[in-house]
């Protein structure tokens, strides 16, 4: 089997993603779009790995409005929490358009055939894109939490700020690696709005009024609040 583009498999050789398939934990299958992968209520043992296109993850409320909870890409996961807990899902998984998706069963981790330094493999990446989906959760739950519209936008800019100059998020090993001046402290600098020309002084952020943030933040109530979504314009 040819190398997987995806973090889950990204320490895994041909040989060992052979090793797997071989042994029954690996399968692909192609969905149509709209298509159901992940049906709500139901359990599953198999992580799912897009392999190609888009999968969306749905929720559907007791007044039959759906919400797109999140969008999962080319070489990224989905339902790895489930399939390890034993939970029935909340969600549903469906294709968001034509797409190709590799699953991988939990019991490649207890299967005796496979060779213990490759169980290791899978496990350290399996934590590693776990909590890489739990620091993303607890960054979302940050920009959602404030009460008011502002109170969000105002959690939500500091934040790509730093990701677009390339602050790390890790836990740096020396001071240098954050900024040493506050985004809150910093001096204002009017700027004005490239939607209507109104005057901003968010100096440190892309030029936006406080009447396009409104338009936008609506826009990401009705997709589950997902700003990063939102603010995409």
């Amino acid at each position: 089997m040819k190398k997987i583009a995806s973090p889950l498999f990204q320490d895994l050789s041909e040989a060992e993603l052979d090793t797997l398939a071989a042994a029954g934990h690996l399968r692909t299958r192609q969905f149509a779009k709209h298509e159901v992968i992940f049906h709500a209520g139901s359990c599953v043992r198999e992580i799912g790995i897009v392999l190609r296109g888009s999968v969306h993850i749905e929720n559907l409320d007791l007044w039959g409005t759906k919400s797109i909870l999140s969008s999962v890409g080319a070489g990224q996961a989905f339902a790895e929490t489930y399939a390890f807990c034993g939970e029935a899902l909340m969600v549903d998984a469906v294709a968001a358009e034509h797409c190709e998706i590799l699953f991988l069963h939990t019991a490649a981790l207890t299967d005796a055939r496979i060779e213990p330094a490759l169980k290791d493999k899978l496990l350290r990446r399996l934590l590693a894109v776990s909590m890489r989906k739990n620091l993303s959760l607890s960054q979302r739950i940050f920009c959602t939490t404030p009460k008011t519209v502002r109170g969000r936008l105002l959690t939500y800019f500091p934040h790509r700020q730093h990701a677009a100059a390339g602050w790390s998020s890790r836990c740096p090993s020396t001071a240098s690696r954050w900024p040493t001046t506050s985004i809150w402290t910093a001096a204002p600098s009017p700027k004005s709005c490239a939607k209507c020309g109104t005057k901003v002084c968010w100096n440190l952020i892309k030029p936006l009024c406080f009447k396009a943030a409104s338009r936008i933040t609506k826009s990401a109530r009705r997709a589950g609040l997902d700003l990063r979504r939102a603010l995409s314009f």
